[in-house]
């Protein structure tokens, strides 16, 4: 009886630590899966932020333009400004130079279609640079495109 009994007793304790090994692999997989779950959505949301601030920087300067075509002059340089903030969030904008041949070409022209032309086309080609990824270029064109509406 003592052999029946031991034999059963170690039966048992190798089912339950065969059953406690498998509880814990599984516990640590579906832990594993969790992790993994969680940190490809953390890289889907950083991944989705910069594509967010694109889609929300293209459509203020698009916002802009029509704003700028209805004479909201003051609406349409707010939107430019907040562009470049949500480009450059911590404030260290490069710096703006303007040119002198463009600055004569105002002078000397003195009208408001060419120049609003130019304010477009500045706003146009800005777009066109932050869908190519060159941020800096395209506050650039902003910046000019804001000097210009001045």
């Amino acid at each position: 009886m003592k052999k029946w009994g031991f034999l059963l007793f170690m039966i048992i304790s190798m089912v339950v630590f065969l059953v406690g090994c498998g509880g814990t692999k599984t516990q640590n997989e579906q832990g594993e899966e969790t992790q993994s779950a969680e940190s490809h959505d953390a890289e889907a949301s950083e991944g989705s932020q910069p594509a967010a601030i694109a889609e929300t920087v293209r459509t203020n300067l698009l916002q802009s333009l029509k704003e700028l075509e209805e004479g909201n002059v003051e609406k349409g340089t707010e939107l430019i400004k907040q562009s470049i903030a949500l480009v450059y969030p911590d404030g260290q904008v490069p710096p703006f130079e303007e040119s002198e041949s463009e600055t004569e070409t105002e002078a000397e022209e003195g009208e408001v279609a060419p120049i609003a032309q130019m304010v477009r086309d500045r706003i146009e080609s800005a777009i066109e640079q932050f869908e190519a990824g060159n941020a800096e270029a395209g506050v650039k064109l902003l910046q000019e495109a804001l000097s210009l509406i001045k």
